[in-house]
């Protein structure tokens, strides 16, 4: 859920979107990533959840780094909490974290 919130929060910001082929396939393959992501976390997969988890936190890093910074994406202050937020519950998952 935390994925789709994210999408929306992005698709708001993203000026005019021009909704051709390349961009519904483009939606529809994240669509499809996410369903696989997270089929194979509900098998308990602790290695997945756990690369995930790295992944997460490199790309929390990233946005706050260039929070900090002048030249930011209109979006990054709304979907910091959502990649904040999946860190810690993907933490919880890989390695219960309380």
């Amino acid at each position: 859920m935390m994925n789709l919130v994210y999408l929306i929060v992005v698709v708001k910001f993203i000026p005019a979107l021009n909704f051709d082929v390349s961009a519904l396939l483009s939606f529809s393959a994240y669509v499809l990533l996410i369903g696989f992501l997270t089929y194979y976390l509900l098998q308990e997969k602790k290695l997945l959840t756990q690369i995930l988890v790295v992944i997460y936190a490199g790309r929390s890093g990233n946005a706050i780094y260039f929070l900090l910074g002048d030249n930011i994406f209109p979006a990054v202050p709304f979907f910091l909490p959502c990649l904040l937020i999946t860190f810690y519950l993907l933490g919880r998952a890989g390695w219960d974290w309380p």
